[in-house]
């Protein structure tokens, strides 16, 4: 109870913090010799998903345990002596449960910055129109329920390329936009989420960063993990 606060020493006061989880979402193209093995290409899939799980378990999992993308790929090189290289893109990965046909907010701190154009005008930037670029914030699907009441399936969420978040769907492949719910701060990783309604979702609605530097740092109340849900791999034979 707070109101104990004040009579407790110093030495002894401890104070007890929630973890705040933060995934990694993992795409790992990765090329094998097929000459230098005898196993087949799904074996070595099943191979590398399993390094990335010992790697999430043996170096992720902590507090204050970051994530860096050169140890991370290395482990998947040696994972098998016939794997030649990958090539691995990560996203972080926020998730949330909203209550159904519930007006919802959310702050989410991913605490790294997002990737962006470097916007210098003396340099020759020209900013283009909202969504002229490929999205720094996406999300997994939902039903979104709009201020009428109107229920829109498979909507996602992603940014405008100037920090603003969006509803949207695609309808006869136009890409719609349903309403505004919030703002990214690409600097900061601080997402702020808004009147937001949701009347289905698998889950939970995963909403992916795109960092800007491939390693992936967290403060002392943030755990990151990798699960299996999060990983797409796919081998093939090496090119020469």
């Amino acid at each position: 109870n707070n109101y104990l606060t004040d009579y407790i020493s110093l030495p002894t006061r401890v104070q007890i913090t929630d973890p705040d989880y933060t995934y990694i979402s993992v795409t790992a193209n990765v090329q094998y010799d097929s000459t230098a093995t005898t196993k087949a290409a799904d074996e070595i899939q099943g191979i590398v998903v399993n390094a990335i799980q010992s790697y999430s378990t043996n170096n992720l999992e902590l507090f204050n345990a970051d994530f860096r993308y050169s140890k991370f790929v290395a482990a998947i090189d040696a994972a098998d002596p016939s794997i030649t290289s990958n090539q691995s893109e990560i996203l972080i990965v926020k998730r949330i449960s909203p209550l159904l046909n519930y007006n919802s907010s959310f702050v989410l701190d991913y605490n790294n910055p997002a990737e962006v154009e470097t916007r210098i005008s003396a340099e020759g930037y020209v900013a283009g129109a909202p969504f002229y670029d490929e999205p720094q914030i996406t999300s997994s699907s939902f039903t979104y329920v709009d201020s009428t009441g109107t229920q829109w399936p498979l909507s996602y969420i992603r940014d405008d390329n100037f920090g603003n978040l969006v509803v949207y769907t695609t309808i006869n492949n136009i890409f719609t936009v349903i309403a505004n719910i919030g703002t990214v701060n690409y600097t900061t990783g601080v997402l702020t989420i808004s009147n937001f309604t949701t009347s289905f979702y698998n889950q939970y609605i995963s909403i992916y960063l795109d960092p800007q530097n491939d390693d992936v740092l967290v403060n002392k109340d943030k755990i990151l993990e990798i699960q299996l849900s999060d990983v797409t791999v796919s081998v093939i034979n090496t090119q020469k």
